[in-house]
């Protein structure tokens, strides 16, 4: 059978840390109460959580560079024709519209849409890159998020 990881733009390693991570950093956020209200199922309030970060960032934190990158040259979305195209963002501040391109990677790398190549060599790899240094900065910052991200299962 063919590996599964020939055909995305990113390194093992790379993709399923951030995979990982992500995973377990929404566990948080609904352990946080960061739960979208109104639906029968349980959905990560993302914006919300977004909405009420406080990331701190001096320019000399590499993760200040990934949130500039994530904002200047976000993800694309897929179109339901199966285009790419450049969406803008809900957020104002420029940690709201870095961490909703977090969750365009996660859904571009997850849903399949990122097992034909369009981007630039090398781009993909630096997206989620950079939304990995991103989240694992917002747990370090966030006391709430880092002790629920760290609970032990049982």
């Amino acid at each position: 059978m063919t590996d599964p990881f020939d055909f995305i733009a990113v390194d093992r390693e790379t993709a399923c840390e951030f995979f990982a991570v992500f995973s377990r950093f929404e566990f948080a956020l609904k352990e946080c109460g960061y739960v979208v209200e109104g639906l029968d199922y349980a959905q990560p309030a993302w914006r919300r959580f977004a909405k009420e970060c406080t990331l701190e960032l001096t320019p000399d934190n590499p993760t200040h560079l990934a949130v500039g990158y994530l904002e200047v040259y976000p993800p694309d979305i897929q179109t339901p024709r199966l285009k790419w195209e450049r969406k803008g963002f809900w957020g104002k501040r420029s940690t709201e519209r870095a961490i909703e391109s977090i969750t365009r990677v996660r859904n571009n790398l997850f849903h399949g849409g990122k097992s034909r190549p369009q981007s630039p060599e090398g781009r993909d790899q630096k997206l989620v890159e950079y939304s990995l240094m991103l989240l694992l900065e917002l747990i370090e910052q966030n006391q709430n998020i880092k002790t629920e991200y760290e609970a032990t299962a049982y």
